[in-house]
């Protein structure tokens, strides 16, 4: 889906000039539920993740894991939305 033009009055008051948004689906595949920690380990969440104590960190990765495991996940959806705009001058 792409979204091109002047798309309603918050843009035009932000005098966004020209702006195109797309969405484009993705996926990611996973050898093994638990290959999703290294996605946690690897994102913006790390920094959560990091701020638990061993014990926490133990916990949430054992839940997190065993659901996975148990629902058979094996792919994960990566959805993105692009937006771009001109400067105004």
């Amino acid at each position: 889906m792409t979204i091109t033009g002047d798309r309603g009055p918050r843009k035009a008051r932000a005098g966004v000039p020209h702006p195109a948004v797309a969405a484009a689906a993705g996926q990611h595949r996973l050898d093994h539920p638990d290959r999703f920690w290294d996605v946690v380990l690897g994102s913006g969440y790390r920094a959560t993740v990091d701020a638990l104590s061993p014990e926490q960190r133990d916990r949430v990765r054992e839940r997190l894991l065993s659901a996975l495991r148990s629902d058979a996940v094996t792919s994960l959806r990566t959805d993105v939305v692009f937006g771009t705009a001109e400067r105004p001058e």
